[in-house]
């Protein structure tokens, strides 16, 4: 599984991954009046993609000028949930899931409006057994709002797994004819139907046990029953939901929070390298500029808010730096790099304060504090170690301990105030000066260079302003 924050151009984003498209899209949510996404999708319905999209029929939508109609051909597929439907309304996040490998999850609504305003979403790639449970919840909408839908396009995995494992029965008892009849009961489930993933799974099961090669085939049911079996034993449509919801909460905090330490792992670096490098002539400078206004308040006591000025900011840059020199960094190659933020994404994934049960909160922040500190500082070696550690499942998330539907709403709240609330920071980060800076500068190397130079020329100037030498 991958997942990916993007906070910024999500519209174009979004644009991007259904043009990846090659058989199927899911799309559920709300308020969907981006007509140039939606035109999008009718050209990949006319492509013969499947497209099935379930918005609300309601003024919002209403008022928009998209004809949704236009959807209606070929594959494509609309599905309005009227007002009357709206005490049940639709997922919180809104989804979509592509080719049943990709799901797009989060904050963020399809309209024209929100591309303006501070929201996110999270893509989650090689993942068809997350996509497979999003296809579910997209089939108990349909059920929920419009019936029981035949359509063959989705597969009740429930009944497969019974006629899979009948089939393995028979395998094992060795009854030929059933085991043959079992097949052909197979084949006319899938003959119809779209799940691309699960259909791939099923037709090598059935290869395997027509060629004979029958403990293949019982280790590839095995196998399929232990991937798909999750997908048959929930009883409450609604529960499902609100757990699956929660499992795409916590994907969503984080992946924003890895977007928000690598913000704050670029803006600890900078801050290392311009200490190194400027710091001694930034420290210069300021002790300059508050002894050219002390020496000018003696004679002129109206420049005593310039000196004051000119102390604050030297003494306050004196303590960053003099902290800045104790804070180690560990030079690392471009392979190592790599490695340091992968394992850094998938061990925040398992201890993340935000994410994980109530009672593993404590432990798990102190073990996050340690992994982020290793992360900032490019300690590949402890990063490495807390990452094997947390392997072994030390702490489990919301989503796998969490039974009660009450208890479940009471967090499903609590985790959208985190995910809005990491939206807020993450984009007060980048409004953040240094970081405007950062993102505009194309080689370190040379700002660095280009800013040194600046810095000495405006110590020798305030140097010959102080010894009354203002000639050139």
């Amino acid at each position: 599984m991958k997942t990916q924050a993007y906070f910024e151009k999500i519209h174009e984003v979004i644009k991007g991954e259904i043009n990846k498209a090659n058989k199927s899209l899911y799309i559920a949510i709300a308020w969907f009046t981006d007509d140039e996404l939606f035109e999008l999708l009718v050209e990949k319905a006319n492509k013969g993609i499947i497209v099935e999209l379930i918005i609300l029929d309601d003024e919002i939508n209403n008022q928009s000028r998209i004809n949704y109609e236009q959807l209606n051909l070929k594959k494509g597929k609309l599905w309005q949930i009227s007002n009357n439907s709206r005490q049940k309304p639709l997922m919180h996040n809104k989804f979509c899931v592509i080719d049943e490998q990709t799901v797009i999850n989060g904050s963020y609504n399809w309209t024209r409006k929100a591309k303006s305003n501070h929201e996110s979403i999270t893509v989650i790639s090689e993942s068809p057994e997350l996509a497979l449970d999003f296809l579910e919840e997209f089939k108990n909408i349909k059920d929920k709002y419009f019936g029981k839908v035949n359509e063959g396009t989705i597969l009740d995995i429930s009944k497969v797994i019974i006629r899979i494992e009948t089939l393995k029965n028979m395998i094992i008892l060795e009854e030929i004819d059933d085991v043959d009849l079992q097949v052909n009961k197979l084949k006319k489930i899938i003959k119809n139907a779209s799940g691309i993933e699960e259909i791939n799974d099923i037709s090598i099961i059935i290869e395997l046990t027509e060629k004979k090669r029958f403990a293949e085939a019982v280790a590839s049911i095995n196998t399929f029953v232990n991937k798909y079996r999750q997908l048959s034993v929930y009883i409450d449509s609604e529960l499902f939901a609100l757990k699956l919801e929660i499992k795409a909460l916590e994907l969503n905090i984080s992946s924003l929070a890895d977007e928000k330490s690598e913000i704050e792992k670029l803006l600890y670096e900078f801050e290392i390298r311009y200490n190194k490098i400027l710091g001694k002539l930034v420290l210069k400078l300021l002790k300059l500029k508050r002894d050219f206004y002390q020496k000018e308040m003696e004679s002129n006591p109206d420049k005593s808010k310039e000196f004051d000025e000119a102390n604050e900011d030297y003494e306050q840059f004196q303590t960053g730096y003099q902290a800045s020199k104790d804070k180690p960094s560990f030079n690392l190659d471009d392979d190592e790099k790599q490695e340091l933020k992968e394992k850094f994404r998938k061990a925040s994934k398992m201890c993340h304060p935000d994410i994980v049960a109530e009672e593993y909160k404590e432990q798990a922040e102190k073990v996050f504090v340690d992994l982020k500190n290793a992360y900032d500082q490019n300690d590949l070696d402890t990063v490495r170690q807390i990452f094997k550690n947390l392997g072994n499942g030390i702490f489990k998330s919301f989503s796998k301990t969490i039974g009660e539907k009450e208890k479940i709403i009471v967090l499903q709240r609590d985790l959208i105030r985190k995910r809005d609330q990491f939206e807020i920071e993450i984009y007060a980060l980048k409004k953040d000066q240094t970081y405007q800076t950062l993102i505009k500068i194309e080689d370190w190397a040379d700002y660095f260079k280009e800013m040194k130079e600046k810095l000495i020329k405006e110590i020798e100037y305030y140097e010959r302003k102080i010894t009354g030498n203002t000639t050139e």
